[in-house]
């Protein structure tokens, strides 16, 4: 069963390698889409040297969790914002977090002030990495900068004269400070299976441990791999 189970891998490998080969003799799709998909395909085909986890060792992981808890205030990550820390326990391993409300109920800012709680204010930074579909890299960058020094972006943007609250000065020097924090900023177009292959290049190469999308409807359907299901 093992000889046949590994004969079927290498197929599936042969297979994947002649789909990508096919793909770039076409050119149909950029050089990027092809290099996604066949990283996605590639990834997800089935290992079966996988590693069991039992039960006394779960136990095990799970009561250390709340040990630490104890000490913390929470079992995940710390959000930086108590009423979320307590509900939800912190941000949970393998998790997923909607923010849903109306327009302009500040969904995003909220998401942002967490990634920079995290990965800027705690002592012990998180790497994390914001997808923005909406956003430009420098518009949030900049807004984190702003933030942490104590300025308007609104006031900024207006180009306030002789206003404490738009002095460009203050947020370069922050900037200094806050460009040095493992905060990844994405802001290209995504389908499912290229988001899914950036994010496991972020965690592969820059250890991230949280991923935050703005936003989930903006994401281009992949037709080929069915992913709109």
């Amino acid at each position: 069963i093992d000889i046949v189970r590994e004969k079927q891998h290498l197929r599936q490998i042969i297979e994947n390698a002649r789909e990508a080969e096919r793909a770039a003799f076409e050119q149909s799709e950029s050089a990027e889409t092809i290099r996604s998909k066949t990283e996605y395909a590639f990834a997800s085909l089935e290992s079966h040297k996988r590693a069991e986890k039992t039960l006394a060792s779960a136990l095990k992981t799970q009561i250390e969790r709340w040990e630490v808890a104890k000490k913390t205030g929470c079992a995940g990550i710390p959000t930086g914002f108590n009423i979320l820390d307590t509900y939800f326990g912190g941000l949970m391993e393998g998790a997923v977090y909607y923010f849903s409300g109306q327009a302009g109920s500040c969904k995003t800012t909220l998401m942002r002030n967490i990634l920079e709680n995290i990965s800027g204010y705690r002592e012990n930074k998180v790497p994390s990495a914001l997808f923005s579909l909406e956003q430009t890299t420098e518009q949030i960058a900049g807004s984190i900068a702003a933030r942490h020094a104590k300025q308007s972006v609104y006031h900024l943007n207006s180009g306030l004269k002789n206003d404490k609250y738009a002095d460009v000065r203050k947020v370069a020097l922050s900037a200094c400070h806050v460009s040095k924090w493992p905060i990844h900023i994405i802001d290209q177009p995504q389908t499912p299976t290229s988001l899914w292959s950036a994010c496991r290049r972020l965690v592969s190469k820059h250890g991230v441990r949280v991923i935050a999308l703005d936003f989930l409807q903006r994401i281009s359907s992949d037709q080929r791999y069915k992913s709109d299901e």
